[in-house]
């Protein structure tokens, strides 16, 4: 089958509920971001999957700012006993506990605004524990800290996060406050006996715990597993008492055994609580929960008999778990369980006992009357065969029958199996017949193989109901099915008359009033009827009979097509009376064949029907039928704003490009745009065949208006039946009351395609349909109050931006390495080493702080908070969080943009100091050389004359002119290197760290060197005194940079007679000079 990148999909339903509310999150998953606050300080350690918490006082503030939720091979331990540990989960992610929060004898809150849910495998051990959705507020961290283990929390009713237990929660005290507060399973007990670990710690403690109090807008209480002295429900808006399917089967009543008050929570926002009031013991409904196929075996074999009289006793059925029914199909072939003939081990023993299996149809024994909530659920795994049953089910589905009931929040997959069915009258993916005022949505229906029926009389078959009556269907998505076909058989009456029995549809195979809104199909293989098969066949519905149709979409099917005699077929709707059908779009439907009497691209035949604001886009090819339309195929209506985009060809006796017969009735068609693909074919084998209208017979009042018709000027050169109402558009421009012909040739093509578009691209199409309301996985929208701004700027990014940072240029490049190393996976270990090896920060316990500081800010920056913010809560993140949480951690990635500026600053400096380190030594190196050969001279050994002892002279002079040449100004260094700095200090441009600076240069001094002079010459030994002259060297600094020379210099000179030496030396020069050491 040909896929579409632009499928119209019902993205509320297919990504929201696709998407459990237990999409299981990484087994190894642990809190992440940890940072005690106010005031408060410990440890968090990490080894594997478990993580350590130890608090250093007797209350502890911890905000996590990647979350808290443990995965289902992951622990948490809080260390200590009678502590308090009160948790701040940050971000947009629930709590999600599938593993083990062990605190002991400890205190643990945990609050999440967007939900804590302690699935299935979640344990929680703890004296207290609180979980709630309510942010809090500065007072209430003081409040916390000075009330410690009796700390409860405020009720805020207009926060949406909600709070489910399907685990084992084992603590003395257990406040829950949420949204909706519900126990879907497991247990409440008391707190494990001290010395309880490993695997034993997962199980009920079988304890008594003091105290259960559920506060929230709804509380469900799942009466079997709570094990306490006092049950306390503070309901705002209902409550509900909930028994699983097979507890009740097994045990009838056990709700009206709970001993429970309803009672009014102390710590209540009144503000907020509008005219809610506190919901009573008795008005208290009574819910029955599904979790698993064995629940689902005893609601549908307690149904179906009426066991203990369950079809009265519940208000309301609702899923708590995905449900798999184990049908394992591959290929069209299932080797595992039949859904209408389903085996559960009762006994377990293995055995295959005959009172061990039952049809899971709901309602083929009595329908069903009552509510269900899928909860965002999903069904799947699904195989229906009746075919072998001897009791063979009248209505087939994953219901069967329902009169006067509501669905919703519903995901089914098939997962490649299907529904086969013979003898059987109504047959649907999801129900088989619904009847009453029933109303379903937002549900999700996938991946079928096929739906077929082949024996029966007056069968209907359709991909989600066989047939409905008086049904209300809203945000439900249909993808992917195999086929759908029906080869049930006609029906005589009394009298000998022969009735078309019987619709299919891809969604509804007959319809009696009621409306379908916000609906999409995608994927279908086949719709088709067998050879024996006397129906009426459509798209989405077979045969219609005053129904309300809107905002639907219908994409890709390969073939819609009849297979006995008398059959209407339609790419919507095979044969419609009455029926209003507004905002719908087709596209992609390749073939749509043998509809006997009537074929239409949207309908086959339409008594006196309404259509308005419908596109239907790519139609292949509509042929084999008496009379053949693009839009309808025979019938009477009203028809506005409808484009007809790239249709093929159309054949039949009787046809046309829009309806192929006007027959006992009305037509009005206002604002109509076809447009025909080169190539295309009108013929008809028969009758008169027209572009517009093929046949009129019978024809009533015919009105047009603005009708457009686009075509290739060498296609359709036969189709004149309607000629009569034509106007030549090229030739004499826009005629209202007449149908305007546009043709085009090779070159105008693109041209009349665009025109066209501007006129059929006016109509409006479906809308997006909205999310469903998924219960327990709804996406919360945060306000500004859940985001905590005062707390992340006051005790994280003030902590690390305003501590004093002085770093070194020369380390730089270490720091910045380290640091780029650390994510949002680094421990406090790592972070704090780094800390105190770059920062220069060597109290321990000022580094951890830091490093979780650090920690924190990594993990918060990986939340996606788009569409989560109400108005204020964006606002305030826009303008507080984001940006100082992006500057804050973006210190890093400053650093490493002008580390080479930085480097080139620092490099400068050194050459500046090493080139005045060289000319010193160089100054001193000359000098000791003119003093070693003047000692020579003083002897006699050398002469005055001697061109080594001039040099010596000359390079000693040039030496100190060299030295005295260089510039020690790194003011320029210096500023540069502040510059860059600004750009992490300012406030407002920079990233607003306000004590951050680079070591500065060390000023390199300038030595106050003493200028070479030739001293007075002992020549008592008979030396003759020198000719000096100035060398090439001393000339090429110059007479004038020597008269240049105006400081005043302070020299010692000491004229040494040491055996009758004569010598100069300056105090910078008195190291190893040989007229202190000696000769040589």
């Amino acid at each position: 089958m040909k896929k579409l990148a632009n499928h119209i999909i019902l993205s509320g339903v297919t990504v929201s509920m696709l998407f459990s509310p237990l999409m299981a999150i990484d087994p190894n998953k642990l809190p992440s971001g940890g940072k005690f606050t106010h005031g408060t300080s410990g440890t968090i350690n990490i080894n594997g999957n478990n993580m350590d918490i130890m608090g250093n006082g007797k209350n502890s503030v911890i905000q996590w700012g990647g979350g808290f939720s443990i995965g289902n091979k992951a622990q948490v331990n809080f260390i200590g006993n009678d502590q308090n540990y009160l948790n701040i989960a940050h971000g947009t992610n629930k709590s999600t506990i599938e593993g083990v929060l062990n605190a002991g004898g400890n205190n643990v809150f945990l609050i999440n605004p967007n939900g804590v849910i302690i699935t299935k495998t979640g344990t929680i051990n703890a004296n207290r524990f609180v979980a709630s959705t309510t942010s809090l507020q500065a007072q209430h961290f003081e409040e916390f800290k000075a009330q410690g283990a009796s700390f409860s929390p405020v009720f805020n009713s207009h926060k949406a996060g909600n709070v489910v237990n399907m685990g084992n929660i084992n603590a003395n005290n257990v406040l829950l406050i949420g949204n909706k507060v519900s126990i879907d399973g497991g247990n409440i007990h008391g707190k494990h006996n001290e010395g309880v670990g490993d695997d034993a710690l997962k199980n009920p403690s079988g304890n008594t715990a003091n105290k259960v109090h559920l506060v929230g807008n709804e509380v469900n209480i799942l009466v079997d597993g709570i094990k306490s002295d006092s049950i306390i429900a503070s309901a705002y808006v209902k409550g509900s008492l909930q028994q699983s399917t097979t507890s009740y089967y097994n045990y009838d009543n056990n709700i009206g055994k709970l001993n429970f008050i309803a009672q009014e929570y102390d710590n209540i926002d009144k503000t907020n609580l509008g005219n809610k009031k506190l919901v009573t013991k008795d008005k208290f409904e009574k819910h029955a929960t599904i979790g698993s196929d064995v629940d689902w075996w005893h609601f549908a074999k307690g149904w179906n008999e009426n066991k203990n009289n369950m079809r009265v006793f519940f208000d309301t059925y609702k899923l708590v778990d995905d449900i798999d029914f184990g049908a394992n199909c591959k290929n069209g072939v299932c080797s595992g369980q039949n859904y209408a003939n389903y085996w559960v081990d009762l006994n377990c023993n293995g055995v295959k006992q005959d009172n061990e299996f039952t049809n899971m149809i709901v309602g083929y024994g009595g329908s069903f009357t009552k509510n269900f909530d899928g909860q965002g659920f999903t069904l799947k795994n699904i195989n229906i065969d009746t075919t072998q049953l001897d009791n063979k089910s009248g209505n087939v589905g994953i219901f069967g029958s329902t009169i006067n009931a509501n669905f919703k929040n519903i995901n089914v997959d098939y997962m490649g199996g299907g529904v086969k069915a013979d003898n059987a009258f109504n047959v649907g993916g999801f129900v088989g017949l619904i009847q009453g005022r029933v109303s379903l949505s937002n549900i999700s229906l996938n991946n079928i193989s096929d739906i077929s029926v082949n024996f029966g009389l007056g069968v209907s078959v359709g991909g989600f109901v066989g047939r409905s009556v008086d049904g209300y269907f809203k945000n439900i998505s249909l993808d992917k099915i195999n086929s759908i076909y029906n080869n049930s058989g006609i029906y005589h009456g009394e009298d000998g008359t022969l009735f078309i029995v019987g619709g299919i549809g891809g969604f509804v195979g007959s319809n009696n009033d009621g409306s379908y809104s916000h609906i999409s199909i995608n994927d279908i293989d086949k719709i088709n009827g067998g050879s024996e098969s006397w129906s009426e066949i459509g798209g989405f519905v077979g045969e219609d009979e005053g129904g309300s149709y809107s905002h639907i979409s219908i994409n890709d099917i390969d073939k819609i097509s009849g297979g006995g005699n008398n059959n209407d077929v339609g790419g919507f709707v095979g044969r419609s009376v009455d029926g209003s059908f507004k905002n719908i779009s087709l596209g992609e439907i390749i073939e749509l064949t043998k509809g006997f009497q009537a074929l239409g691209g949207f309908v086959g035949q339409s008594v006196d029907g309404s259509f308005s604001n419908i596109s239907l886009n790519n139609i292949g090819n509509i042929s084999n039928s008496i009379y053949s339309g693009g839009f309808i195929g025979w019938g009477s209506g009203y028809f506005n704003n409808i484009s007809l985009n790239n249709i093929g060809n159309i054949s039949g006796k009787a046809s046309s490009g829009f309806i192929g017969k006007i027959y006992f009735g009305r037509v009005n068609a206002n604002n109509i745009y076809i447009y025909f693909r080169p190539s295309a074919v009108i013929k008809s084998d028969e009758f008169q065949h027209g572009k517009f209208i093929g046949k009129f017979d019978y024809a009533g009042d015919i009105t047009f208006s603005n009708i457009h018709i686009y075509h290739h000027e060498k296609d359709l050169t036969n189709a004149t039946a309607d000629q009569a109402y034509w106007n030549d558009f090229n030739k004499n421009g826009y005629v209202s009351d007449k149908i305007n012909i546009h043709t085009y040739n090779d070159n105008t093509q693109e041209s009349a395609y665009k025109d066209f578009l501007s006129k059929a691209n006016t109509i409006e199409k479906p809308s997006k349909p909205t999310d469903p309301t998924d219960p327990n996985d709804s996406d919360v929208i945060l306000g500004s109050d859940d985001l905590y701004s005062d707390v992340i700027m006051e005790w994280i990014i003030k902590e690390i931006r305003e501590k004093n940072y002085t770093i070194s240029i020369e380390k730089l490049a270490s720091l910045i390495n380290a640091f780029k190393t650390l994510d949002k996976d680094s421990s406090e270990d790592e972070i704090k080493t780094i800390v105190k090896a770059h920062l220069g920060i060597k109290d321990d316990n000022e580094a951890l702080s830091m490093a979780q500081s650090i920690s924190f800010l990594l993990n918060y920056q990986e939340h996606n908070f788009d569409g989560r913010l109400n108005k204020e809560a964006l606002d305030a993140y826009n303008t507080t969080i984001k940006p100082n949480v992006n500057n804050t951690l973006g210190i890093i990635s400053y650093l490493d943009k002008n580390k080479d500026e930085l480097q080139k600053q620092y490099d400068e400096y050194l050459q500046i100091k090493n080139n005045f380190d060289k000319a010193h030594q160089a100054y001193k190196n000359s000098e000791a050389e003119f003093n070693r050969l003047l000692d020579l001279v003083n002897k006699g050994k050398v002469s005055y004359n001697d061109p080594r002892f001039t040099q010596a002279f000359d390079n000693w002079l040039n030496a100190y002119n060299e030295y005295n040449a260089l510039s020690n100004d790194i003011t320029k260094l210096n500023d540069n290197v502040l510059n860059i700095a600004s750009g992490i200090t300012d406030k407002d441009k920079g990233l607003g760290y306000t004590n951050f600076s680079f070591v500065k240069f060390d000023d390199i001094t300038k030595i106050d060197l003493i200028k070479p002079e030739f001293p007075d010459i002992d020549n008592s030994q008979g030396g003759n005194l020198p000719d000096f002259e100035q060398t090439a060297s001393l000339n090429l600094i110059g007479d004038k940079a020597l008269d240049e020379e105006e400081e005043t210099e302070e020299v010692e000179e000491a004229s040494l007679n040491q055996k009758n030496k004569a010598c100069i030396v300056s105090d910078n020069s008195k190291t190893m000079n040989p007229c202190i050491v000696g000769g040589l």
